[in-house]
């Protein structure tokens, strides 16, 4: 992993645990990359049951 990502993932968890981010906050900036997810993880699911039907 480079330290950019380690550095801002600390600066992440540490803005997290002392809760300086109200539930909007959070949402509003995690809610894009957690659809993200789900995308990519209802996508690999259907390939794969596709592949497997196949």
């Amino acid at each position: 992993m480079s330290t950019r990502y380690v550095s801002a993932l600390h600066v992440t968890v540490r803005h997290v645990s002392t809760r300086h981010l109200s539930a909007r906050d959070l949402s509003v900036r995690y809610l894009p990359a957690l659809c993200a997810a789900i995308v990519a993880c209802a996508a690999l699911i259907s390939a794969g049951a596709a592949g497997a039907h196949h």
